[in-house]
């Protein structure tokens, strides 16, 4: 097995987070972030390693694949799309705003989902590399998750600030 396959499987950490949400006021609200296991909450650079180890260990799995004319549709378009994932997310984390910051996101998560596609369709047409590729599938999913999550915090707090403004403004 490729090694780097092996250390993204032993840094798998099934990232199931679980959300409370607790009313201070009528117009705030925090989320409290509880992780199984008592794990540490991720920071913004361990998610780019992340994504940035996800779109090295594609590469080197799309290295792998035998060529022929299906293969070499779907390994461009796979390479295409996890390493805009793992780009976009880099400017994600410097975006302007949190329009952009969201924009940027949704970028992610397109191109995140895309890369999905694109390993079923190998897994389909190279089934002796499935063990491979449902590894990198589930953690494709996972880092899918995770931006979906983060979009929609994102806008939920987006949407209580602009309620808190509004609340100020009638005073």
């Amino acid at each position: 097995m490729d090694k780097s396959i092996l250390d993204l499987r032993i840094q798998n950490l099934d990232f199931k987070p679980q959300f409370q949400f607790l009313f201070i006021s009528e117009f705030k609200l925090i989320f409290l972030f509880v992780h199984l296991n008592n794990w540490p909450i991720m920071t913004k650079e361990e998610l780019k390693e992340r994504f940035k180890k996800w779109s090295i260990s594609t590469a080197r799995l799309c290295i792998k694949i035998p060529f022929n004319s299906v293969n070499k549709v779907f390994v461009g378009q796979l390479l295409r799309c996890s390493s805009s994932s793992a780009a976009n997310y880099r400017a994600a984390c410097r975006a302007k705003s949190k329009a952009d910051f969201i924009n940027k996101l949704r970028i992610v998560e397109e191109e995140t989902d895309e890369s999905m596609f694109f390993f079923e369709m190998i897994q389909e047409f190279n089934p002796e590399l499935e063990n491979q590729v449902t590894l990198l599938h589930k953690e494709a999913n996972e880092l899918l998750s995770i931006t979906i999550s983060s979009i929609n915090t994102t806008l939920t707090n987006l949407e209580i600030a602009k309620q808190s403004m509004n609340h100020k403004s009638k005073i």
